[in-house]
C-alpha cells in the first residue's frame, strides 16, 4: 500500500515538439526550464538545489558533451548538476536519479530535471548513426542495422510467433495514435491518419511503414520536483536493464526489463494493475505498443493508453520523451487517479517506470 510520496511535482512543462529549426539546443533548455520555473512559482533558479540533465545526441550532433557545466552557464545555476545517459530512456533515468537524490539527501528541497534534443538540423544519416549509439554499435550498427530495421525484425518475428494476431493491428495502432495526437497542440504531428494514407505510405523497413515510426523531432521537457506538497505526486520510480544486443537475448518479442520493472514497481508501491487508469508508453514503433502492453500485463485490458498521441504523434526528441510522458499524465489524470509512464532506451535495453498520482483535493484535503 502506498504511504509516503517519493516527491511532489511542482511543475511539468515542455517546448513544442517538432521541426524547430529556429531553436538552438540552448534555446530549448532555456525555454523548458524557465516555463517550469514560472509554473512552480519559485522566484529564481537560486531556489533549485540540484539539476539533472539528459541529452542523447548533444555530444555527437552539437559537439556538446559537458552538459553539466553547459547547463550551469545557460541557466546561471549555483547548484550541482548531474548529466545522465540512458539512450532513449534518458528522461526517465534522469528522473530516477533526481528522486534517488531527494530520498538520500534531506537537505535537498527542489530538483530540476531536464531532457532535450536537437535533431532536425542534421541529415537522416547523421541522426540514424547518433540514434544507433543506444544499441550495440559493434554488433548491430556496424552491420548496417538501424532502429527501424531492428524493430522490423522484431515485428516479423512477433507475427510469426502470434499467427492469431492479424498484421493490420499495426495500422489500427498507428491510426489511433494519430487520432489521439490530433488535439495535442504540443505534438509534432496533428493530422489524423486514414486507412488509405497508411496503406499508401512508404515502407521504412518492411513490414513497418512511415506511420509506424515516431518522427525525428526537436524539443525539451522539464520537471521541478520538491518536498512541499502539490496536487501531483510521484509514488514510485523503477529502472531496470537488459543486455543491449538483441542476439544475446532469449526472445525478440518480450523485453525482460519491462517485466522485472513492473514486478518491482507493484511490489514497492502495493498497487495493482487495476488501480492504474492511464498509461503513457514508449511506442516509438507500433510493434512496441503491443510488446510493452503484453510485458506490463495490460494487453487486452481497458486501461487508456497514450491519450497524448504517444511518440508517433508527439514526436521523439529522445531524452525529452520520458519527461513529456510525466507532463501528459499530470495534464490528463483526474482526481484520485494513478497513471504509469514507461520510458525505454534502445530496444528494451533500459526501462523506467514512474507511477504518478493526483490528490482528490488540494494536497489531499
Amino acid at each position: 500500500m502506498m504511504t509516503t510520496p517519493l516527491a511532489y511535482i511542482l511543475a511539468a512543462e515542455q517546448t513544442p515538439f517538432g521541426e524547430l529549426y529556429e531553436y538552438s539546443l540552448k534555446d530549448l533548455a532555456t525555454q523548458a526550464s524557465k516555463q517550469a520555473l514560472q509554473a512552480s512559482k519559485l522566484p529564481s533558479f537560486a531556489e533549485i538545489d540540484l539539476a539533472v540533465v539528459s541529452s542523447m545526441s548533444a555530444q555527437s550532433l552539437q559537439r556538446q558533451g559537458h552538459l553539466s557545466s553547459w547547463l550551469t552557464q545557460v541557466l546561471n545555476l549555483h547548484c550541482p548538476v548531474i548529466s545522465v545517459d540512458a539512450g532513449c530512456a534518458g528522461g526517465g533515468s534522469a528522473l530516477n536519479v533526481a528522486l534517488a537524490y531527494l530520498q538520500a539527501e534531506r537537505s535537498l528541497k527542489r530538483v530540476l530535471v531536464l531532457g532535450l534534443e536537437k535533431l532536425t538540423d542534421h541529415t537522416r544519416e547523421e541522426v540514424a548513426e547518433a540514434m544507433m549509439q543506444a544499441a550495440d554499435w559493434e554488433e548491430e550498427g556496424m552491420a548496417g542495422l538501424t532502429f527501424p530495421a531492428l524493430n522490423a525484425l522484431i515485428t516479423a518475428r512477433y507475427f510469426y510467433e502470434h499467427p492469431e494476431i492479424a498484421p493490420d493491428v499495426l495500422m489500427q495502432l498507428a491510426i489511433n495514435s494519430r487520432a489521439n495526437g490530433a488535439t495535442n497542440k504540443w505534438a509534432h504531428l496533428h493530422k489524423k491518419l486514414t486507412t488509405q494514407e497508411y496503406l499508401s505510405a512508404d515502407w521504412v523497413s518492411e513490414p513497418l511503414r512511415l506511420p509506424d515510426c515516431a518522427p525525428v523531432s526537436d524539443g525539451a521537457a522539464a520537471l521541478i520536483l520538491g518536498r512541499e506538497k502539490s496536487d501531483r505526486v510521484i509514488w514510485g520510480c523503477v529502472q531496470k536493464q537488459d543486455v543491449i544486443s538483441l542476439h544475446h537475448r532469449p526472445s525478440l518479442t518480450t523485453f525482460a526489463a519491462n517485466q522485472t520493472a513492473m514486478q518491482k514497481l507493484l511490489q514497492i508501491t502495493g498497487v495493482s494493475r487495476k488501480d492504474i487508469s492511464l498509461l503513457e508508453i514508449h511506442d516509438a514503433f507500433t510493434i512496441l505498443e503491443l510488446i510493452i502492453l503484453q510485458d506490463l500485463g495490460f494487453l487486452g485490458t481497458r486501461v487508456k493508453v497514450n491519450l497524448s498521441g504517444g511518440l508517433k504523434s508527439c514526436g521523439h526528441p529522445v531524452a525529452a520523451t520520458g519527461l513529456r510522458q510525466i507532463r501528459d499524465l499530470c495534464l490528463r489524470l483526474k482526481p484520485k487517479q494513478l497513471g504509469l509512464a514507461q520510458n525505454m532506451g534502445g530496444v528494451g535495453g533500459t526501462v523506467t517506470l514512474t507511477l504518478v498520482g493526483t490528490w482528490g483535493g488540494k494536497h489531499g484535503s
